[in-house]
This record gives structure tokens, sequence and C-alpha cells, in this order.
């Protein structure tokens, strides 16, 4: 197992959702090689203010290099107690282009990783230059992996980059509450919506440092602008076995 960091009074002593398998609650952090976790639904990692903004939201996992802040009122995000979703869970809002981001750049990790967010998608939008953008890490051309959703049309379209674009043209996502496994693998990459396998192919090669999440940091109308209740990585592939969990998991988070 890589250990990233040592765990802040482990899942023991947080708010822990999970799912049964074989009498016990599954956690992500049952599964090996988690690299960060934003839950929203755990208010003891989050700071916020007297009017819920949000400038620090902890990573769970435990290494508080990869912790969220943002310092700027502005652009802090908004904690919801009881969020859009069936399960009511609460989650952080970054409607108005509101974002977050680990205060430094982390030490590279290289391909696979995997990324699994559940979260509602944005709306679909024409106007040029609106891309909405659940994550990117923006440092250069050289380390930048993201998750987008481009308004090149008035169709569904998504966007896994890492180097090289895989696209998917399909209708049915936008403006819903939906959890995606994105599996980033260079030639052999996965893009994963509510448990199935939407699109396969080539994202390209480049590692993954910094984080920016709910926005690209590279120009205006680029946010998210949609509720985030759970954002994880993992320093690996998943496999098959693991992917099952974590996305039954992730549904019961989603529905109750």
């Amino acid at each position: 197992m890589k250990i990233h960091g040592t765990a802040k009074g482990g899942a023991e002593s947080k708010k822990d959702f999970g799912v049964a398998f074989g009498g016990g609650a599954f956690s992500p952090t049952d599964i090996d090689d988690l690299y960060l976790w934003y839950d929203a639904t755990d208010t003891d990692t989050i700071t916020k203010d007297g009017s819920n903004r949000v400038s620090k939201w902890e990573n769970k996992e435990g290494t508080t290099g990869l912790d969220l802040v943002q310092a700027t009122s502005g652009n802090q995000p908004l904690f919801t107690s009881s969020g859009s979703s069936d399960s009511g869970n609460s989650v952080i809002d970054t409607a108005s282009s509101r974002f977050m981001q680990t205060a430094s750049a982390p030490t590279a990790i290289t391909q696979p990783i995997t990324v699994i967010a559940v979260t509602k998608f944005p709306v679909n939008d024409t106007v040029s230059g609106n891309n909405a953008f659940l994550f990117d890490c923006n440092t250069s051309s050289t380390d930048r992996i993201l998750f987008s959703k481009p308004s090149l049309d008035a169709n569904d379209r998504y966007s896994m980059y890492s180097g090289s674009d895989m696209v998917l043209n399909q209708s049915g996502f936008a403006n819903a509450w939906h959890y995606t496994t994105l599996l980033y693998n260079g030639a052999s990459s996965d893009m994963r919506f509510d448990g199935s396998s939407e699109t396969t192919g080539d994202v390209g090669s480049n590692d993954f440092q910094a984080i920016i999440l709910g926005w690209s940091g590279t120009g205006a109308n680029r946010g998210w602008n949609e509720e985030i209740m759970h954002f994880l990585i993992y320093d690996k592939l998943l496999t098959s076995g693991e992917i099952s969990k974590i996305e039954t998991w992730a549904e019961e988070q989603m529905n109750g």
C-alpha cells in the first residue's frame, strides 16, 4: 500500500456513510492507495464562516498538503447542509464559479489513477467559451489532467484530458446528479457514469499534480457551478471488484 500521509483520527473518528459488504460497512478507505478524499458529508473536515462560505476543505485521507483552501471570500464555495440529491446529504456548492485548490503543488503522481466524484452535472450551455470544469491540474501543460463539460453545442459533451482529449457526446446527463468513475490510464482510459462505461480511449499520459476543484484556472466562464458531495482519487487503476464496491457506495451516497 502506498502511504501518502498520516491519517488524522482515522475513519472511526469521522461520520462515515457506508454500505454493507459481508458484515461491515464499506468506506473508500478500505481500498488501498487512496490519494485524496474530499467529503462534504463530514463537517469535521470543513472550515466555514457564519454565512457558510468555505475557506478550507480537508483531505480526509490525511495528507494535509492536499487540503483544499480558498482565502478570497468572493471565490469561496457554499456549504449546504441538505443538497439537492435524492439522499439530501450535505454538499459544497460551486455556483457562481466558486472554487478551491491546494495551497501548493504536491509531488506529481503518474498514471494510472482513478478519480471518483459524486456531483450534479451542469446544464447544457452553448455560449462560446463557457466550459464547465469539475477539476483541473493546471500547473503546466505537462502535468495537466482534467474532466470538463465543453459547451460546443446544445448536446451533452464531456471530456477527459491528460495530454489528449477523450470526448463523449451523449445526451441525458446534463443538469442531474451522477456518480462518475474516471480511469486515467493512457490509451486504455475509461469514462464511467452511474456504474456503466460510456466511452474508452486515449487521454494522454500527463502526470497528476496540483488540483483546482470547481474551475480550470485558465480563464473566465469555466466554473463547474454545481454541487459536489464527494471527490476522491486513488493512485492506481482500480480493479473491477473495487470499482463495483466504490460505485455501490457512491450510488447510496447520492440516492440514499
